[in-house]
C-alpha cells in the first residue's frame, strides 16, 4: 500500500518537501517557492505558496536544483535560497529553508 505522498507524486518525479522558516524557528507563510534547475532540467514554471505552519511540496522531474523563496506583499524583500540538492525519481528529499529579513535601512 502506497503513502499519502504517493498519490501527489507523479511516476518519474521526485517529491521536494519542507519548512520555511525564521532563524529563531517561526514558520512563514504565503512564501513563494522556486525551484532553479541546476542541471539540464525542464522545469515549467511552479507557483506554490507555503501552508500556514510554513511547508511545502514540489513535485520535479529528476536533476539538481537549488530552491528559492520569498514573501509577498510587504515582505517581498525576505528571501531564502536551499543549497543544491538532486532530485530522484520516487523518492522524497527534505529541504528546510531559513529566511532572513531585510536589515534595516540606516
Amino acid at each position: 500500500m502506497g503513502t499519502s505522498e504517493d498519490a501527489v507524486r507523479p511516476p518519474g518525479r521526485g517529491l521536494v518537501t519542507g519548512v520555511v522558516r525564521l532563524a529563531d524557528g517561526t514558520a512563514l507563510m504565503d512564501f513563494v517557492m522556486d525551484p532553479r534547475a541546476v542541471s539540464p532540467v525542464e522545469v515549467r514554471s511552479i507557483a506554490m505558496l507555503t501552508d500556514h505552519l510554513g511547508r511545502y511540496s514540489l513535485s520535479l522531474l529528476p536533476g539538481r536544483y537549488m530552491i528559492r523563496t520569498h514573501g509577498m506583499e510587504g515582505r517581498s524583500e525576505w528571501r531564502g535560497t536551499s543549497p543544491e540538492i538532486s532530485v530522484e525519481a520516487g523518492r522524497v528529499t527534505q529541504v528546510d529553508i531559513t529566511v532572513a529579513p531585510p536589515s534595516p535601512a540606516h
